[in-house]
């Protein structure tokens, strides 16, 4: 009888091991609310890929994240959380390494995201984006309500088109800092190079984004010329741009 059950036990693990990879995709995607997507998945859940994507507003339009490789590494019974390392093909720095348990997640690494994102935002309708942003964490947690922790954002050869502009306005590399709190997200951005001079902070507790542009000396007179016929001659302190974004 020993022997049968032992038998039994076996088999139970080795057909779960064998478990399809669709079962991880159906999860993130409830897990996420289909703001990431995994489709085409392949092999176990414990190992396999799949392509990540992040839908947009337009419909059928993504935001591809290519294809991403994961493996569990530990599963612990007794916290009832699974340790599950993801690599991102011509992704970030380093893959991310996350802890999921029951209601909370902790995760550390780094990402490669399309500048297209941009698009979910309602703001940036009509806009064009161009790049990729890299998000790196040493750590962020997650309490099943709302995340904290550190989040470092870097875009380089950033671009961006707004509709009707003359070219696309070269950015040069932006830099950005979320921190998550418990009064939500603080972000700071700012750039260095570029045809416009570029900052802006998040505000956590009022809501207030702020963002502040400035033409520099080098800047082509086409596009001096296309902000002024919007915004008015450039204030000494640059353009001053504001947004209080919604509350849930």
């Amino acid at each position: 009888m020993l022997r049968l059950l032992l038998i039994l036990a076996l088999l139970a693990i080795a057909l779960v091991a064998q478990a399809p990879a669709w079962l991880v995709a159906e999860r993130v995607g409830a897990a996420t609310g289909d703001v990431v997507q995994v489709r085409n998945a392949s092999g176990t859940w414990w190992k396999g890929s799949g392509e990540a994507v992040i839908p947009l507003a337009a419909p059928g339009a993504v935001a591809s994240l290519g294809v991403v490789r994961w493996r569990v590494g530990r599963v612990d019974a007794g916290a009832k959380s699974v340790t599950v390392s993801v690599e991102q093909d011509h992704g970030g720095p380093q893959p991310i390494v996350a802890t999921l348990g029951s209601g909370s997640a902790t995760a550390a690494g780094s990402v490669r995201v399309p500048a297209s994102i941009l698009w979910r935002l309602p703001q940036a309708a009509g806009w064009t984006a161009t790049g990729a942003i890299i998000a790196v964490t040493d750590r962020i947690d997650w309490d099943g309500a709302r995340p904290t922790g550190i989040l470092n954002l870097r875009w380089p050869n950033a671009g961006l088109a707004p509709p009707g502009s003359p070219e696309p306005i070269a950015l040069g590399e932006v830099a950005g800092r979320a921190q998550f709190g418990p009064a939500g997200p603080a972000v700071t951005v700012a750039n260095t190079g570029g045809s416009l001079k570029v900052e802006g902070a998040l505000d956590p507790r009022s809501g207030q984004a702020t963002l502040t542009v400035q033409p520099r000396p080098d800047t082509p007179p086409q596009l001096t010329a296309w902000l002024q016929s919007r915004l008015g001659p450039p204030p000494p302190g640059g353009y001053a741009l504001a947004y209080t974004l919604p509350r849930r």
